[in-house]
């Protein structure tokens, strides 16, 4: 795998997720909480990273920004499971939507750690 390719798979969950954020909140009327918009905020700097990583010389710092980012999102993703399951500060727990009784943050942290991983593995081999 190439940098290119790692940001454009970067670049595409990225897109997805803000995608389906878009479509809980417009096309299921699912009003999003301040942690579902904190973390629609931190879909938008990982795409926007990947973006531009795929036209800068210096991809490998970016790629390391980039992990950080998601690291961001498997924390915040967590922690918005943890609330949504206590029902506590989060408005969207009456509300919000799931598949097979899981919530969609944690299918975000999920998504999240796959990439860190993924992302981990890229940079070590490239080391080498």
């Amino acid at each position: 795998m190439s940098y290119p390719k790692i940001f454009l798979t970067i670049l595409f969950f990225a897109l997805i997720a803000l995608g389906f954020s878009y479509y809980a909140q417009y096309g299921l009327n699912l009003a999003p909480c301040p942690l579902c918009l904190t973390q629609r905020a931190l879909y938008f700097a990982l795409g926007a990273l990947a973006f531009i990583a795929l036209f800068v010389p210096w991809k490998r710092r970016l790629l390391r920004l980039t992990q950080v980012n998601l690291l961001a999102l498997l924390l915040m993703g967590a922690y918005h499971t943890y609330v949504e399951y206590r029902q506590t500060l989060c408005g969207c727990s009456d509300t919000s939507w799931s598949l097979f009784g899981l919530p969609a943050p944690l299918y975000s942290a999920i998504l999240c750690l796959a990439l860190l991983i993924t992302t981990q593995f890229f940079l070590l081999r490239k080391k080498n």
